[in-house]
């Protein structure tokens, strides 16, 4: 094999331990962990923060905003969107929210899923897509 199909054979193969780039989020069929895809990085200082302290969400139509209160910015920002292409290799949906690094969408067969908001006219209509979106908040957070 060339060198170009054995790295992506081995980026393939190797793509759940991609520690940077991974979150969790259910599986369509099962309700088991899957990865998100992400370029946001998961935050570990959370343990500076003492246990009464809150968190802060905005959940804004265009962008969700998650961070610590007191804090003069959120942690973390990405687009309050989902998509949910499946895997080319094993047909498993994995859903992409917000930001991700599109050279990993390659690997993804996007022709049936577009980008979805949870949220039709300023109201939160698709409670599932919420649900991914305030999981992978978290996540991030730490």
């Amino acid at each position: 094999l060339n060198e170009n199909t054995q790295r992506e054979r081995q980026t393939l193969s190797s793509i759940s331990s991609l520690p940077h780039l991974l979150g969790t989020v259910h599986r369509e069929s099962e309700r088991e962990r899957m990865p998100f895809i992400s370029q946001i990085q998961r935050q570990t200082d959370y343990s500076l923060f003492p246990s009464s302290c809150p968190i802060v969400i905005d959940n804004g139509a265009s962008y969700f905003r998650i961070g610590w209160a007191g804090e003069s910015d959120p942690r973390v920002i990405f687009r309050n969107i989902v998509q949910r292409p499946r895997h080319k290799s094993t047909g498993e949906t994995v859903s992409v929210v917000g930001d991700h690094d599109p050279a990993l969408l390659k690997y993804f067969d996007c022709t049936r899923s577009g980008p979805r908001s949870a949220f039709d006219n300023n109201v939160v209509y698709q409670f599932e897509i919420m649900e991914y979106i305030l999981d992978f908040g978290f996540d991030r957070l730490g």
